[in-house]
Parts: C-alpha cells; structure tokens; sequence
C-alpha cells in the first residue's frame, strides 16, 4: 500500500501537478486521491486504468506493482521527439516573427544613399579590373579599359 503512495507521489512530481489538479485531470473526485495518499484507502482498479488512459506513457506494470521502468521506452522516444518538434515550432515562429520585424524597418537616408549610388568599380590589388563592358538597351555596347 505505501508502495502505491510512493509510485503516485513520484507520478504527481513527474507531472509537476497537485493531487488536486492530477484529480481533474484522471477525472477522479479529489478526496478520493486524498483518501490514497494519506493511506486510508487502496487503489481501485478504475483508479489505475484512469491514470493509464491519461498518461500512457507511464508503465501500467510499474504503476501495479513497482517493477519494471517508470516510462516505457517507446513513449520516452515519442516524449523526447514531440518536446524537440515543439522547440523547433518554437524557434519558427520566433525566427519568422524576427523577419517580419526587420522588413518592417524603414531603412535609414544612408542606406538609401548607398542603394542608390555607382558600384564601387575599384580594383583589389589580388584581382585587378581588366575591362569593363557596358550595354545600351539599343544593342550598343562600350568597352572601357581602366589605366594603370
């Protein structure tokens, strides 16, 4: 009996909820979780079929009889995998709410200026400008060389 006291305690600690809200939540009355914990009364077992239907990852053979892991393995993984699937929903949202926000930044009178003004056709000494080409929408075309 204690055995059981101790498994629903490690349940409600894992869950991080209160015998009142686990109570609602396995949609049992609440004195009849205070009647279990404090030891005046045994689980029934509609009571541990209420707690594996709401939390089927939790071992029905540990939840019985304390034998066995506390989760089974297969729901582990399922856990590990929906927490790291809502992390990365997470991480989405705040990126495409980030990107949002940027375009709607007005860009400054010197950003606009630099948009705006002639390429920087300037040479680097590792790769020097050998000739620059520039088309007419007529089919012309200049060839300009720069001088050394």
């Amino acid at each position: 009996m204690e055995d059981f006291v101790n498994r629903l305690t490690r349940l409600l600690d894992h869950f991080e909820q209160t015998a009142s809200s686990f109570s609602d939540t396995i949609g049992v009355q609440r004195s009849s979780l205070s009647h279990l914990l404090s030891g005046r009364n045994k689980p029934s077992l509609d009571l541990i079929m209420k707690i594996h239907e709401r939390f089927p990852e939790v071992n029905l053979y540990w939840l019985l009889k304390g034998e066995k892991p506390f989760l089974c393995d297969e729901e582990i993984k399922n856990i590990t995998e929906k927490k790291q699937g809502e992390i990365t929903e997470t991480f989405e949202l705040q990126k495409t709410e980030f990107d949002q926000c940027n375009q709607s930044i007005p860009a400054t009178e010197e950003i606009k200026e630099k948009e705006t003004s002639q390429p920087n056709l300037t040479s680097d000494h590792a790769n020097p400008i050998e000739q620059i080409v520039v088309f007419y929408k007529n089919g012309t075309f200049k060839n300009f060389n720069p001088t050394r």
